[in-house]
């Protein structure tokens, strides 16, 4: 119609001012994109990893990382007990200082004071990287998880020894049966030897330690189980055996059960708490884009008050006049969000190559297409919803003030 005509000319004749005010607007719905399709893909990636490796039906775990000792150390024998169970495999988190080559380099000179235990008493620690291990039982854990292709035996998983993960181990330079200095909180420090190498991990961590190497050296806050991957039997009735599960932990309200997509879900939690908080302060940015939007329809309305009396004067109704305004709006927000639309796509795409350059193979791209198209809509609307005030007062205007007014 001729409002929507004339409210394409009134944005092209200033393509610079049109350009500027859809700068702001541009530069936030990048932003937008960049994280949302980054974070979809680091999702995306972590589920497919966890969906190939991860063998066990149920998780128990803690409910968040803070309830250490939520689970009880008869919890698992209790699991193992039930009829519809085929294994199970607990595992700790704890926290070592590695003191190889590699780590006093990046560490440089210095050192830190550590407690060695739950009494308050504290010890000087020798330059070293911090690095979080995982305590397995290595005659279970590798049948509940896929590690990939295994250089050594879980049979050598003895007390004094280590698995790691390849692309680490080749980053620091180890080899099978490289003995490697390590330091404890709870025993200082001591030599454990690499009896394992593997090839891929579900984002537990790049070191693993067996529960004889774990156990005596850790400190005792770290000595509890934190999950315990459960496999059903072939026969069993999978379902069932949750509910079983569900009894059990029944009375521990710091514990849950979880299937392997309730476990992914907890696992990626963090991230959708980064993205609402970013989210959040991005929305911030685009309402103020809107209000530039808002101010630059005012200015142009002030200046265009005698064109838009003589427009009212031949014939252009109150509603034709607030549609102009308004799609004139609407243009400015489409033309910058779908700008910051194409150029988060093309930034996230190489944001993605440069983060999966070590592991091109397990990197999966994805394109939220749903979420991309809600900020395009939104985007545009709140580019309308700014125009409400600049198009009223278009509206508003005495067409015989507007057509002498200089």
């Amino acid at each position: 119609g001729t409002a929507t005509r004339l409210a394409g000319e009134n944005a092209a004749r200033n393509p610079k001012r049109t350009a500027a005010t859809a700068a702001a607007l541009t530069i936030g719905v990048t932003l937008v994109v960049v994280i949302a399709i980054v974070a979809a893909s680091i999702k995306a990636t972590f589920d497919a990893t966890l969906a190939a490796s991860v063998k066990a039906d149920y998780i128990v775990a803690t409910a968040s990382v803070t309830s250490l000792g939520a689970i009880p150390s008869t919890l698992q024998d209790e699991v193992d007990a039930l009829p519809d169970v085929a294994s199970t495999s607990a595992i700790r988190f704890g926290l070592v200082k590695l003191l190889d080559d590699a780590a006093l380099e990046e560490a440089g000179a210095t050192t830190t004071t550590v407690p060695t235990g739950l009494t308050g008493a504290t010890d000087t620690a020798p330059a070293g990287q911090d690095e979080f291990v995982l305590g397995v039982d290595p005659s279970t854990w590798f049948d509940v998880v896929d590690s990939g292709e295994l250089e050594g035996s879980p049979d050598d998983l003895v007390e004094g020894t280590l698995a790691v993960n390849r692309s680490y181990a080749e980053d620091r330079g180890w080899e099978l049966g490289d003995k490697i200095p390590v330091y404890f909180a709870a025993t200082g420090e001591q030599e454990l030897e690499v009896a394992v190498v593997f090839d891929s991990n579900v984002g537990q961590g790049e070191i693993y330690l067996p529960m004889a190497t774990f156990v005596p050296n850790m400190l005792p806050i770290f000595n509890v189980d934190l999950q315990i991957f459960v496999t059903a039997t072939d026969d069993a009735d999978v379902a069932q055996l949750g509910e079983e599960l569900d009894d059990l932990v029944a009375d521990l309200p710091t514990v849950a059960v979880q299937d392997l997509e309730e476990f992914t879900e907890a696992q990626t939690g963090p991230i959708n708490t980064f993205l609402t908080i970013i989210y959040g302060l991005l929305a911030l940015a685009i309402i103020i884009a809107l209000i530039g939007i808002a101010n630059t329809l005012s200015l142009s309305v002030l200046e265009r008050t005698r064109e838009l009396g003589l427009l009212r004067a031949v014939g252009m109704s109150r509603r034709q006049m607030k549609r102009m305004v308004r799609t004139e709006a609407a243009i400015i927000a489409v033309f910058g969000t779908l700008i910051g639309l194409v150029i988060g796509i093309v930034f996230s795409i190489a944001l993605t190559i440069a983060i999966s350059a070590d592991t091109p193979d397990l990197f999966t791209y994805k394109l939220p297409v749903a979420q991309l198209v809600v900020i395009t809509v939104v985007a545009a609307l709140a580019g309308v919803v700014a125009a409400w005030l600049p198009a009223r007062r278009a509206a508003k205007l005495d067409v015989l003030d507007a057509i002498s007014s200089v």
